[in-house]
């Protein structure tokens, strides 16, 4: 259910079920809006862009995240602003953990239990010279890749580094990580078996893929970026567009937009959150109160833009209020923005080929390891 109340208040105090508080809008003084809810226009806008955009991306072999199902309007005794409607849109949902907020911070973590003799002059290695700078105590490391490929003018932009045909050895963890519960500890230890015969001795990957860990990002990318590219072509704006304040875009073309769908799906990624979706041949100027393709187009391709960047590493449209980052060691860290890099290099692919076609089939032992490495990253990432 999406607009089902809320559970804490903006000061974090915790509020009752359904609640829906008010609270001042950011950038715009003197206004308030009501939160935990849909409203009757975003709700059936919703319950609509989910069929229009699940017809596009069956074409392309793609699934959404939410099926719609029906609306349901509250009626609350003593609710806030009781003449403004509220609604709760009802969907079927085929995953609930998120890109941003579960897998890449949970893939993170897991760098130093898959690859525990990492030699950060041999990651370095990997990088020109011109992407690695110093610390304040003189430690070499990376230039994030938001920063260095997906900022600036196209001369500007750094070349990412595609990792996919790198060998770096993954082997299966050898030690659990602190602080999981009897239930996930249970699941991590069988997950890690299994990992046992796929990971360390499958030539199949290591001549083929090189680095398992890097055709797992790039496929993410990719996957990303069929989605968007699918949208901006048959000119289906995410929800990218300027509102209350002036200076700041609303963007929902973002990266924990995305959920990971269950083993058993031919894909690994599925979209959501488009109630504020809208197509080119609904579009309304705000400023001129036309049907003004040239601004439509601008805002298609910042949102192109932005969602790179989120890939990237960029912590602003990312989707995630707060975001606990792996205290990694430097050659980690390095590693990680490799990683980041190859994510963006299989975000490119897709949206630059104009016919698209899906990777070839991945070998059955390479996705079942990515299989068990996403369920360790979102054991690790369930941790309290």
């Amino acid at each position: 259910m999406k607009g089902c109340g809320c559970y804490l208040d903006k000061d974090g105090s915790r509020i009752s079920f359904p609640a829906f508080p008010v609270q001042q809008m950011e950038g715009a003084e003197g206004k308030w809006e009501v939160r935990g809810c849909c409203f009757k226009h975003t709700a059936h806008n919703e319950q609509h862009m989910c069929d229009v955009i699940a017809s596009v991306l069956e074409k392309e072999g793609m699934v959404v995240g939410n099926r719609s199902l029906c609306l349901w309007r509250y009626s609350i005794p003593g609710e806030p602003v009781d003449v403004v409607p509220k609604y709760c849109g009802v969907f079927e949902t085929l995953g609930e953990r998120r890109l941003s907020s579960d897998l890449l911070p949970g893939l993170s973590s897991l760098l130093p239990h898959l690859l525990p003799s990492l030699s950060l002059s041999s990651i370095l290695a990997l990088f020109p010279p011109d992407r690695v700078s110093h610390t304040a105590n003189g430690q070499p490391s990376i230039l994030p890749t938001w920063s260095a490929c997906c900022t600036g003018g196209q001369h500007k932009k750094k070349e990412p580094v595609n990792l996919c045909h790198t060998p770096l050895q993954e082997t299966p963890p050898t030690f659990t990580p602190e602080g999981l519960s009897t239930g996930l500890l249970g699941e991590w230890c069988r997950t890690v078996y299994g990992m046992k015969d796929l990971l360390p001795l499958s030539q199949e990957l290591l001549c083929t893929h090189g680095s398992v860990l890097a055709a797992l990002y790039w496929r993410l990318g990719w996957e990303v970026g069929v989605v968007s590219s699918t949208l901006a072509t048959n000119g289906i704006n995410w929800g990218y567009f300027f509102d209350h304040n002036p200076f700041e875009p609303h963007c929902n073309q973002h990266p924990n937009n995305f959920v990971i769908l269950p083993p058993g799906h031919e894909n690994l990624l599925a979209p959501v959150d488009f109630d504020l979706a809208f197509t080119a041949d609904r579009f309304v100027s705000p400023y001129t109160g036309t049907n003004d393709q040239s601004l439509f187009q601008s805002w298609l391709d910042s949102g192109l833009t932005e969602m790179e960047r989120a890939l990237g590493g960029e912590a602003v449209n990312t989707g995630v209020l707060t975001s606990a980052k792996a205290d990694l060691s430097p050659s980690h860290s390095a590693l990680e923005w490799g990683l980041r890099d190859t994510l963006v290099c299989g975000y490119r692919e897709a949206v630059s080929t104009p016919s698209r076609q899906a990777p070839p089939p991945l070998p059955p032992s390479l996705r079942k390891t990515m299989d068990s490495l996403i369920r360790l990253a979102l054991i690790v990432s369930s941790r309290p």
